[in-house]
């Protein structure tokens, strides 16, 4: 439940629930060829970090037709974007501190940048499919709120309003990325039954938005 308005006002933000890793199972074959993510020295072990349980949090490894390389000090619960043929970004865990991290791997220069979130109190963290915007979740003193802005820091391009959520260990949020020019911020408030969620809709770039209610 939200917690007394003081200070910075932020509310009690639900926990993520454990998230499996999983690779992508679709890549485009041009871009397979030149690049592959994998993940290696998975820790299958569930403990409570900085933002609840986490469980299966594995390093990356890229590969190309020449080598491997295991990309030091992050972790993932999450496959990255592959962006082009040479781009890999993503959300991490900060190996040295345990909280949440973006980064942007470039296999021609091998250049490894990492990026903290833009809001400390981020959750259900998700990059476009071509690795330009950034979506996530976090609070303030009337609820939750979806945010959409540029990949990794840049102006907030859109936010939904904010909605009450109790306490809960659910999911309660997440992105749906429609297309690479339109997305979908799908929120569950109090106020709607269990199986009842709002959706906010709109195209990237575009100041129209759609909002409605469905049921997954």
């Amino acid at each position: 439940m939200l917690v007394a308005c003081l200070g910075a006002c932020r509310a009690e933000v639900p926990r993520r629930s454990p998230v499996v890793a999983q690779i992508a199972a679709s890549v485009d074959s041009s871009v397979a060829s030149q690049l592959a993510i994998g993940f290696v020295a998975c820790d299958s072990s569930e403990e409570d970090g900085p933002e609840g349980p986490m469980a299966a949090t594995c390093k990356f490894s890229v590969t190309t037709p020449l080598d491997t390389t295991v990309l030091p000090g992050l972790l993932s619960d999450e496959p990255p974007r592959l962006v082009g043929d040479s781009t890999a970004v993503g959300v991490a865990i900060s190996e040295s501190t345990q909280v949440r991290v973006l980064f942007n791997y470039s296999r021609r220069s091998r250049a490894l940048l990492v990026y903290p979130l833009p809001d400390s109190s981020a959750f259900e963290v998700s990059v476009s499919p071509d690795g330009r915007l950034l979506s996530y979740f976090t609070s303030d003193c009337a609820g939750v709120y979806g945010v959409l802005r540029p990949f990794p820091t840049g102006a907030i391009a859109a936010r939904t309003p904010s909605y009450a959520i109790g306490g809960t260990d659910m999911t309660i949020a997440g992105t749906n990325w429609l297309r690479n020019d339109s997305v979908a911020l799908i929120v569950q408030p109090d106020s709607l039954s269990g199986s009842r969620w709002v959706r906010h809709r709109r195209a990237i770039g575009g100041a129209a938005r759609v909002v409605d209610t469905i049921t997954p």
